[in-house]
This record gives structure tokens, sequence and C-alpha cells, in this order.
């Protein structure tokens, strides 16, 4: 075994304030495939994973029940790594996948199933919108013709009115909950504020005016004596101005994700009081057009489907052919060499667009991974980006975490700069590049990770 020792402690890095993000953090996230039905979502599930076995009929709702499935993220340094090692074990990340049932107009009041449908939507936590733009007398259309920008409507206006459904539900529910007065008790705090709120009101003064409050005060009020008109809203503010935002833009049928900046207590308000919202979700368009159109790079359709997205508060649009990508398939399950290469040569250089969707779905979900590398197991482990090293280790097992000491790490890109072949750190260490890092590093994606941590019954184990 190599003798050589970590370096040094490296120096601390000046830390960044964490993004605030919607949604719920973790790192066993998931992708919806949503869309009207029929118009190739199954087909698309099934291609993105072998073991993925749902109905990809010819006619509305044959999919009823979500499947789901998990799809290997692509990756060349976790191929080089297990290259190098050999393991009996080796291990990739992976996105996970939901195939959801068709919505129509009308899913949120309950049209074609639609509110189940549409709580299967709230369970994921990103979104593949696919939008089918492509012509074709086999493939029924729902609407009987094909309008990608009415079909990408009729979507967004399902899922706005859910969510507002939901918005104003919670809105409720709150206000309900601060009429409610909790077992009182009689601290100091307790008859100084009676004795302000009584003095103000003699003098026909507003509650909610013409005082500066503490924080206390504004805790005490809330619990005793939240039914005073005068004091209206006994919510914080900014609960009406998110709940107001977020119900003029429901109502608009803007997506809560886009069109508008959001501040980060603006951001966490929302985690707290409506984390449901579907349109809050991070979306990808994915644009299914025949093989034609995709071999020639594209067609009238993806323009219109473009410049929709473009106004109504941007994202990623994908143009894909599942046509094409069945085709594929099935020359490589057949070991028709010849006929992939044809069929590839016909988009001049471009291969198959489904690693990058998957690559695509990790990155929207705010997914990374760090490698675990000897000579037993390569390995991904998925966490949350902004993820700190204690964190990280208690993917692997939650005694990392509450024992942690330490993390001994490099990054992929010095270790293959460093590494002659060996399978051991001793080249990157020799060359200064293998760190010791503390309980405040936040480990980066692509980090092949070492933790040391003490055991439950006492000493350290590695």
């Amino acid at each position: 075994k190599p003798t050589n020792k970590p370096t040094k402690m490296a120096p601390k890095r000046e830390e960044k304030a964490a993004v605030p993000r919607f949604g719920r953090p973790g790192s066993s996230l998931k992708m919806g495939i949503v869309g009207l039905p029929n118009i190739g979502k199954s087909s698309l599930f099934n291609l993105l994973s072998e073991s993925a076995q749902a109905d990809a009929e010819n006619y509305p709702f044959c999919t009823i029940d979500p499947n789901t499935t998990r799809c290997a993220v692509p990756d060349k340094r976790y191929e080089k790594l297990c290259s190098i090692w050999n393991p009996p074990s080796q291990y990739p990340a992976y996105l996970h996948l939901v195939d959801i049932a068709g919505l129509i107009k009308g899913a949120s009041e309950g049209a074609g199933l639609g509110n189940a449908f549409l709580s299967h939507i709230q369970a994921v936590d990103g979104i593949f919108h696919l939008v089918r733009a492509f012509d074709s007398k086999e493939v029924t259309h729902v609407d009987d013709t094909v309008d990608p920008v009415r079909d990408l409507e009729t979507i967004v206006g399902e899922l706005c009115a859910k969510d507002l459904q939901y918005v104003k539900f919670q809105r409720e529910a709150r206000e309900k909950d601060v009429k409610k007065n909790p077992t009182m008790k009689l601290p100091p705090l307790f008859f100084a504020v009676m004795d302000k709120v009584t003095n103000m009101l003699e003098n026909q003064q507003p509650l909610r005016t013409g005082c500066e409050w503490t924080a206390p005060e504004v805790e005490k009020i809330n619990e005793l004596i939240p039914g005073c008109i005068t004091l209206k809203p006994t919510l914080p503010p900014l609960f009406f101005t998110v709940m107001d935002k977020v119900t003029e833009m429901l109502e608009n049928q803007q997506p809560l994700r886009t069109g508008c900046e959001w501040t980060a207590p603006e951001v966490e308000k929302i985690n707290e009081l409506i984390p449901g919202c579907i349109t809050l979700k991070p979306t990808v368009y994915l644009v299914n057009c025949s093989q034609k159109s995709f071999t020639v790079g594209g067609n009238r359709y993806i323009k219109q489907i473009k410049d929709w997205v473009a106004t109504h508060g941007g994202g990623l649009v994908i143009p894909l052919s599942i046509e094409f990508e069945e085709n594929l398939t099935a020359l490589q399950k057949a070991g028709d060499v010849d006929g992939e290469r044809a069929l590839l040569d016909t988009l001049n250089g471009r291969g198959s667009v489904l690693p990058r969707l998957i690559k695509c779905g990790y990155k929207q979900l705010k997914l990374q991974y760090y490698f675990t590398a000897g000579e037993k197991e390569v390995r991904c482990w998925t966490v949350a980006a902004g993820s700190t090293a204690p964190q990280a280790a208690g993917v692997i097992h939650t005694d990392f975490e509450a024992g942690f000491i330490k993390l001994e790490c490099c990054s992929y890109d010095d270790f293959i700069e460093c590494n002659k072949g060996e399978k051991n750190m001793s080249s990157v260490k020799a060359a200064g590049k293998y760190r010791m890092e503390g309980k405040n590093y936040i480990v980066q994606d692509g980090d092949i990770c070492h933790f040391l941590f003490n055991k439950a019954t006492g000493g350290k184990k590695k």
C-alpha cells in the first residue's frame, strides 16, 4: 500500500450564500413525462430504460397508473474510472423517471381522470413536457388536429388551474388557523402586549398601524388575539405579498417558475406555504417530430413551439424523434452495425438525443454526484448541489454523517492528470493534489471522495 499521506488541510474557501430554490431537497428526485394523451410519452419512457415496459398504444389513456423506472446517467468520467480499477461492482448515477398519463382540457375539473393524473405530477420534482410536432393519419390526436401551441396552452392552463385551486385552499386554511387560540399562557409578555393593545384600541388606533411591534410581540399577538379586526392581516405581510402574486400569475396562466424574479424570502415562503405547486417545477420541453423532420433539422412546428416558450417565461427546448430513436434501438438490438451506421449518417454527425435528455433532467433537478473508487467498487453517489461534506457522506450511510471527521478527496481532473495507471492515489498525493477537507466543504461534482468517521462504538473507521 502507498505510504504517501494526504497533504495538509486545504485553505478555507470563502463560502457563498446558498441560492434559494423551489422544491424539496434531496438526492432521490424524479422527473415526470407530461403531455397530452397519445403523443409518445410511454414510447419515450420505454426508450430511456430497457427495464421499463409501459404500454404504448395508439389510443388515449392507455397509461393510467404512473410507471416508474431509472436511467443510468451517461458519463465518460465514470467509464474511465471503471476502466482503471476494473472492479467487480460498478454503479453509475441514475435519473429516476415517471411516465404520467395524458392530460386533456378540463383535467383540473376532473376531465379524463385529470385530478388523479395531476396528483401524479405533484409527486415528481421536475417535468419533461412532451409536445407533438408531427403529422400522421395513423396516430390519432385527442383534439383531431395537430397544433403544438394549442397543446402547450392546454397543458400549461390545466397545471395553472390546478395550482390556483391548491393556492386558494392553502390560503383559506392558513387564514382559518390564525383565528384559533391555542392554550393561553401568562408570561410577562402577555401583560405587556395586552396592555399595549388595549391602550391603542381605546384610542381608536388600528393595531396594524401606528406602532412598531417587536418580533416577540407580534408572535404573542398572533397567539392570543388573532381575531382582532383592526389587526388584519394577522399573518406576516410577506404571506399576502406572495399569495397575491402567486394567485395573479396563475389566474393569467403563468407558471410560477417563470416570468418573475422571486426574492430569497419569497422562495422560502412559497416552499413553506405551497410546496405542492406543479408550475414551480423545473421543466424541459421535448418536441417529438417525425424521423424525416429530425433528419433535416426541423419543421414548421418546432419554430412555433420555440417562439411560444420564449414568450412564456423561456426554457430549454429539445427536438427529438421517437420514431428515429425506436428505429435506432431496433437496429442496435438486432446487432445490425451497418444499418445503425447508415441511420446515424443521415444526421450528419449528430447522434441519439436520449443521453442528452437524461443529463438535462439530472441537471434540472439540481443534482450532482461524487465518486468513490477502489478495487472492489466504483460508484457514483447522487447528492443535491451545494451539499456539505457530512451531508454527502450521509448518502452512503447515516453513521458517516453523524460521525464525520474529515474528507480526503481530489477532483476527477486532478486524478486523471496525475494518475499513471496505478489503482491508488499515490501519484495524486505526490503532486500535492490530494486534499483533506472539513465539515464546511461543499462537495463538487466529480470529486473522488474518501470519508473518515467515528464509529458508533468508538474509534475511527475509513
